[in-house]
C-alpha cells in the first residue's frame, strides 16, 4: 500500500463504522450508523431487487476515502438501456463531496466523484459486464498524489470505457485527461453529518428508487490506502480484509 489522499485530516474521535481491533485506530465506534470489523467474513448480502422501501440506514466516511470494496452478484436481465444501480453513493442534486461507486448501463463498474466545490466531477466507467458472473469482487482504488483511477474485478485491472457523450456532456474519462488533470483528484473530505452520509443499494437523489441496485450486495467496504494492483489481486478478492478497511453492516 501507499499512502492515502492527501490533504484532509481524519477528524479526531469520528468512527462512523466500526473499526477492526487490528487497527490502529481503536475498535470503539461513535455517533452514526454501524458497521463491523475490517476482518469481517463475506455475508449473505441483502437482494435490492426486493426492497420496496428507501433504505434507513446511512454510513459516513471518517477518513478521505482511497479504495472501495464491494460483492457484487447481479443476475443477467439482457436489458442493456438500464442501469444496474448504485452500489454505495451519496449523491444528491447541487451538492458537493460525492463519491458514489455504481453498475450502470450494461453491467459496467462506474466511480462518479463531485469534488468539494462542485468544481469538477470524476465520472469514470469500466469496459467490463457484471451481469451473469456470479459473486464479482470489484475493487476502484482513486490515487490522488499520482493521479490514477483504477477498477479491478476479480482482481483484474478493467480497461476503461470512453463514450464521446454521457448525460449531455462531454466524458472526462479519458486516459489523457485522467493522468493530466490534476482537478480530478481533489481529495474526498470525512463525511459526519447524517444528511450527507451514503446509502448502500441507492444513493440520496430524490428519486432514489431509479437508481435502486437490481441485485445482491454482499459487502462494502472502504479503506484511506491506496492499493496497489498486485496487493488487489493477493489480498483483497477474499473472505477476509486487512485491518486499514472497515465494512458495512449488511445484516
Amino acid at each position: 500500500m501507499v499512502a492515502a489522499c492527501v490533504g484532509v485530516a481524519v477528524a479526531a474521535g469520528v468512527m462512523i463504522w466500526s473499526i477492526s481491533k487490528n487497527s490502529s485506530s481503536g475498535s470503539s465506534s461513535g455517533s452514526g450508523s454501524s458497521g463491523t470489523s475490517g476482518t469481517s467474513s463475506l455475508s449473505a448480502g441483502i437482494d435490492f431487487s426486493k426492497v420496496t422501501s428507501q433504505p434507513t440506514k446511512t454510513y459516513g466516511t471518517p477518513f478521505p476515502v482511497s479504495t472501495w470494496e464491494a460483492v457484487v452478484n447481479v443476475p443477467d436481465d439482457k436489458d442493456d438501456t438500464k442501469r444496474t444501480g448504485v452500489i454505495f453513493g451519496n449523491y444528491k442534486e447541487a451538492t458537493g463531496n460525492v463519491s458514489n461507486i455504481e453498475i450502470h448501463l450494461a453491467g459496467r463498474p462506474r466511480l462518479y466523484i463531485v469534488n468539494q466545490d462542485k468544481s469538477r466531477t470524476l465520472d469514470v466507467m469500466w469496459d467490463y459486464n457484471v451481469k451473469g458472473k456470479g459473486d464479482v469482487y470489484l475493487t476502484f482504488v482513486r490515487d490522488c498524489e499520482n493521479k490514477t483511477v483504477k477498477c479491478y474485478a476479480q482482481g483484474q485491472e478493467l480497461k476503461l470505457y470512453t463514450p464521446p457523450v454521457f448525460g449531455g456532456i462531454a466524458t472526462v474519462a479519458t486516459s489523457l485527461a485522467l493522468a493530466t488533470d490534476a482537478s480530478l483528484y481533489q481529495p474526498l473530505t470525512p463525511i459526519t453529518s447524517e444528511d450527507r452520509m451514503h446509502y448502500i443499494g441507492t444513493d440520496r437523489r430524490s428519486d432514489w428508487k431509479s437508481v435502486l441496485f437490481k441485485g445482491v450486495i454482499k459487502r462494502v467496504a472502504i479503506s484511506p490506502q491506496v492499493y496497489a494492483a498486485n496487493q488487489v489481486q493477493t489480498t483483497l478478492q477474499k473472505a477476509e480484509l486487512p485491518a486499514d478497511f472497515i465494512v458495512a453492516d449488511l445484516s
